[in-house]
């Protein structure tokens, strides 16, 4: 196709290791790789991790008032929103980019405000649907979350000329909204098959994991997560499985959050910051994805598969996903299962062994970058070709 200039708008900190942030950097260095000219308006705000290569990083928000997580509501959150619109509207005027291209909702409503000032072509990347996950935030009452997430699921998405969704379930859900199903792109997360990756028994070392059964958990820990969850899970495998520790690798600015967490726990924990989270993955036995709601594909679990670990999710977690193949699947807030699930996988090196290797195979299939950069090249040129007509 042919060289475009793209600007793409992502409404929160960047970079970070791994999670959304780490999905909407690989596609846009993906897309400079093409030759493409990639721009990006994000936050002031910045947590772990490299700038992706190739893409001009355009930062825009109220410096003062950093996020205390970088997920979730937050107050200062609008006022970095319009910091960030006028940061959009100006490099519309500089740029003078052929299209538009956000990730989540804030991002969607502050390109949609800005290009009335300049019609352009908008192409919506949805990473996840909020009706579930803004309910589950402890941050704000779970009826008015429930209620404000269903109003951007349903009203949202058509402000976009065209939709790319992450799974199927997800494209049903946002047919709810009015978007056509011809509108709609499903294009699975990328992911790194090449990278190389730590050494195991070397990354066991540089933790003091030597000798250890480790569990591990990678990302925030937000409510919805289930990190409390697997905590109790854990808690009920420490006197049958000896050497047994969980380790988690998240944001530093969530420190705090996970020590309270682990506090009175009675279970050997490790922290780590997120931008180590490669080496955890590299020493875990057992990798859990424990999410509680449903209406996204996290990110975590692809990188484990692509790893090659052993996973255990939930039903919420595990979108197209099938049990005792590509990963172990247990019913979400529940303990008891999911320590069932990580004990069996432990106690079962052989069936570790096998649901690893067919997660690799099912990431092989389906979320190798080549294949997902054509996607999305496709979506963005049909986005063009629509709004030519």
């Amino acid at each position: 196709m042919d060289r475009l200039r793209i600007l793409s708008v992502y409404a929160g900190p960047f970079p970070a290791p791994f999670g959304t942030q780490g999905l909407v950097s690989g596609a846009l260095e993906q897309l400079a790789g093409r030759g493409h000219e990639v721009h990006l308006a994000v936050y002031e705000d910045r947590l772990q991790g490299k700038e992706p290569s190739g893409v001009v990083v355009h930062r825009g928000g109220a410096s003062r008032l950093g996020l205390a997580q970088p997920t979730g509501p937050a107050w200062q959150r609008p006022i970095h929103d319009m910091a960030l619109l006028r940061t959009i509207a100006r490099l519309l005027d500089d740029l003078r980019p052929d299209l538009l291209y956000a990730h989540h909702y804030e991002a969607l409503v502050a390109a949609a405000a800005a290009r009335r000032f300049r019609p352009l072509p908008l192409v919506f990347h949805s990473h996840a649907l909020w009706r579930r996950e803004l309910a589950a935030y402890g941050s704000i009452p779970s009826g008015l979350g429930a209620l404000l997430g269903l109003t951007a699921d349903r009203t949202l998405p058509k402000f976009a000329d065209r939709v790319v969704a992450l799974s199927d379930a997800m494209t049903r859900e946002i047919e709810k909204s009015g978007v056509s199903r011809h509108c709609i792109d499903v294009v699975r997360p990328g992911v790194d098959l090449d990278e190389a990756r730590p050494d195991r028994e070397e990354s066991r070392k540089r933790l003091g994991l030597d000798g250890m059964r480790v569990v591990s958990y990678l990302g925030n820990l937000e409510k919805y997560q289930g990190v409390g969850i697997l905590v109790d899970a854990v808690r009920r495998l420490k006197d049958l499985i000896a050497d047994l520790v969980l380790v988690i690798a998240s944001h530093e600015k969530q420190g705090n959050r996970i020590d309270a967490l682990m506090q009175r726990s009675g279970i050997r924990t490790l922290t780590v910051p997120g931008e180590r989270w490669s080496e955890v993955l590299a020493a875990s036995d057992v990798v859990a994805v424990p999410r509680t709601v449903s209406g996204g594909v996290p990110i975590k679990t692809l990188n484990a598969l692509a790893a090659a670990r052993p996973v255990v999710t939930t039903m919420e977690g595990a979108f197209d996903l099938g049990h005792g193949t590509a990963c172990w699947i247990v019913p979400a807030n529940d303990a008891d299962s999911l320590a069932h699930g990580i004990g069996t996988l432990l106690g079962s090196p052989d069936l570790a062994a096998r649901i690893a290797g067919q997660g690799r195979l099912w990431v092989e299939k389906h979320c190798a970058w080549d294949d997902v950069t054509t996607a999305l090249e496709t979506s963005l040129e049909k986005a063009l070709e629509s709004r030519a007509r």
